[in-house]
């Protein structure tokens, strides 16, 4: 008799399989690859020679290093995403999934089982088998309105524990600004990279890592930042302190001033706030608040709390 647990585990060794030939595939496109760039290195210094001595020669010369420069274009795309998928595959190896949701779609008889990960996984047929946790499918499984849902968490990752709430703020698409606020222990932390790798994950194609910059509070901060993303299926971004931000902005004798005493810090102490500085908030939001109210809260915050905290 096969018991469910059988069954999942028949699943799971199967899975386990297709990702380990998945990464041996990926270890040979990546050898591949290092012959092709070694390939494109003996054409830099063998045959492009740089020959500029008529303007027919400085067409032909063009032509070479832009058609090289194209090749190795195309070479470092191909590396950036080989070393992207590794590194996925290598994630999942360790743990392919966390949960399993079951659904029977309206007009079907049969029911389809989707597992959720912290990336998503195609095997070398081309069907998926493992559905990213920022993915539409998954938000099944984290709203829980159809159905009583029920886990044990053990030291489980941070994406297999949304609750429906921290899962709405995760996904919010109604505005581009979000105030999260909540009790200590409450999952504010959590909550806000989960939502930055969601972005992250849904505007692939706008938006580029390294057009990300991350502010932390300090370097204990900084830390903990490296090791949360790639757990949630994203590189780190570039992650710098207030402190670092300054001194790559600032001249080096004041960057090098503790933040109390730089001049950014100092001009927002004194600086005063009248009712024409505030504005309101944009059209749409579920609260909107005028400006003459704004200012009003404002006027009613304690004057000796930095201005900073009043704002």
């Amino acid at each position: 008799m096969t018991t469910d647990f059988n069954q999942e585990q028949a699943h799971l060794s199967t899975v386990y399989q297709q990702l380990t030939t998945t990464l041996t595939a990926i270890n040979d496109a990546q050898s591949q690859n290092q012959k092709n760039g070694n390939t494109i290195k003996a054409q830099i210094t063998g045959e492009a020679k740089l020959n500029f001595d008529s303007y027919a020669d400085n067409l032909d010369t063009f032509a070479a290093l832009e058609s090289i420069n194209k090749e190795i274009d195309m070479l470092n795309l191909k590396t950036d995403s080989l070393v992207a998928r590794h590194d996925e595959t290598l994630r999942l190896l360790e743990q392919p999934y966390f949960a399993k949701i079951t659904l029977t779609f309206p007009e079907e008889i049969d029911a389809e089982d989707f597992y959720l990960g912290s990336a998503s996984f195609t095997n070398q047929a081309g069907d998926p088998v493992i559905y990213d946790w920022r993915s539409p499918i998954a938000d099944v499984y984290y709203q829980q309105t159809f159905g009583p849902t029920s886990y044990q968490a053990n030291g489980r990752a941070i994406t297999t524990t949304i609750q429906k709430e921290q899962n709405a703020i995760i996904r919010q698409q109604t505005t581009d600004h979000l105030l999260i606020d909540g009790i200590a222990g409450s999952g504010k932390t959590s909550v806000i990279f989960q939502r930055i790798a969601y972005l992250l994950y849904r505007q692939r194609k706008e938006l580029a890592l390294n057009e990300v910059l991350m502010i932390s509070l300090n370097r204990l901060f900084q830390d903990y930042i490296a090791q949360v993303l790639p757990d949630l299926g994203e590189q780190t971004p570039v992650n710098l302190t207030l402190q670092q931000l300054l001194a790559q902005l600032l001249p080096s004798d004041l960057a090098a001033l503790p933040i109390a005493d730089q001049p950014a810090t100092l001009t927002i102490t004194q600086l005063t706030l009248q009712a024409s500085d505030f504005q309101s908030l944009s059209p749409g939001l579920p609260l909107t608040i005028d400006a003459a109210t704004s200012y009003q809260f404002f006027l009613k915050t304690p004057v000796d709390t930095p201005l900073d905290k009043r704002i």
